[in-house]
């Protein structure tokens, strides 16, 4: 029989990573109807993207203080 090991075993704590966060808000949804306007917010997305950032959610509710609604895009990345 071989003895069980001793070493600890690795815990998310032990990998864990310190992110840092972004939230960009974009008036919305206009652009959304044309080939252009995403072409739009594939250009702001992949800006983001290069800087390392990875959008992890979105959020939409209605503007109050302008017409349409609002979209928050959420991205994070690892500090450092």
């Amino acid at each position: 029989m071989t003895p069980a090991s001793t070493e600890p075993a690795a815990t998310p704590a032990t990998s864990a990573r310190a992110w840092e966060y972004l939230t960009v808000p974009v008036v919305g949804p206009p652009g959304f109807e044309d080939a252009a306007g995403i072409e739009g917010y594939h250009a702001a997305l992949n800006e983001y993207g290069g800087q390392g950032w990875e959008r992890v959610g979105v959020a939409g509710y209605p503007g109050k203080s302008v017409e349409g609604s609002i979209l928050v895009l959420f991205f994070k990345r690892p500090v450092g």
